[in-house]
């Protein structure tokens, strides 16, 4: 830990266009990515700082988008489903 401030991911952020005037949100996960709310966007997005891992747009049609309102990421750790293998399908 150091007294200094970081920004690994701006260089991605900024050729990606990520921002949000509202209600935006980042998760740094386990691994260093960064999980973010674009909220004024309706856009979801995995990033690392050198690349857009994956995203999600919220489209409700062809020329609308839905807004998210604080979207969380659940990482594997973070619950049990283990009784998920249990089910069966008829």
């Amino acid at each position: 830990m150091s007294d200094g401030v970081t920004r690994p991911y701006s260089s991605i952020m900024a050729k990606e266009n990520i921002k949000t005037v509202t209600e935006g949100l980042v998760t740094i996960l386990e691994n260093g990515d960064a999980f973010i709310e674009q909220q004024n966007y309706g856009r979801l997005l995995r990033i690392s700082p050198d690349q857009v891992r994956w995203e999600y747009v919220n489209k409700i049609s062809a020329d609308t988008v839905g807004e998210l309102h604080w979207s969380r990421y659940i990482a594997a750790d973070d619950i049990d489903l283990r009784w998920m293998k249990a089910l069966t399908c008829n």
